[in-house]
């Protein structure tokens, strides 16, 4: 990402879901290797796209990976944990 190319990606974990939100790359549904080289190849035929979503990539560091930004997702991310499991307890 901070080399500034797009990503190109297996799905695994969230991976789709970062993808989608800050466009810099793209997930291959499937394990399939010949797949995978035709995203290769059409990222070499579209120069623009290469260049855009390689900024976008770069960009996509900071914004998820700053300090003060990773911190807070952590901080949500716990918080939503804790929230979600009190909600399934029954309330007394």
């Amino acid at each position: 990402m901070a080399t500034g190319l797009p990503i190109l990606s297996y799905d695994v974990g969230d991976l789709h879901e970062v993808l989608a939100k800050y466009h810099f790359g793209k997930v291959i549904t499937t394990r399939d290797p010949k797949l995978f080289f035709q995203s290769i190849e059409y990222y070499k035929s579209d120069p623009n796209l290469l260049k855009e979503q390689g900024n976008n990539s770069y960009k996509a560091t900071f914004k998820l990976f700053d300090k003060k930004c990773f911190i807070e997702n952590h901080q949500n991310f716990y918080k939503a944990v804790v929230e979600s499991h009190y909600e399934d307890r029954p309330r007394k």
